[in-house]
């Protein structure tokens, strides 16, 4: 979609590499609904390097196997808060909770 739109873009995942380097332009970490699946171990090692990122988007659902998200969420966006503008959003309408994170 994005190509088709004349926006090119570089895709790094887990398994690849998740420490941005080489790019031109500024770098988003994004997740939607997959951090928040993720057991805690695999939390703490990608949260080490999401300081490496220009901008955070991380979209989250409320809990997951008995784990509480919000509380998750908010607890990481204040370790982040050096690094970044921290921003939590809720939307009444899908349930759906964001952080964002602004350099």
């Amino acid at each position: 979609y994005l190509g088709k739109l004349g926006i090119h873009a570089n895709w790094r995942t887990y398994d690849s590499q998740l420490k941005p380097g080489g790019q031109s332009g500024p770098s988003l970490f994004f997740a939607s609904h997959s951090l928040n699946e993720c057991a805690m171990d695999i939390r703490d090692e990608v949260e080490k390097y999401l300081p490496n990122y220009d901008y955070l988007f991380i979209s989250y659902n409320e809990d997951f196997e008995g784990n509480d998200n919000v509380a998750y969420f908010k607890a990481l966006g204040n370790r982040l808060t050096k690094h970044f503008t921290i921003t939590h959003t809720f939307d009444k309408i899908t349930g759906k909770r964001r952080l964002i994170g602004v350099k």
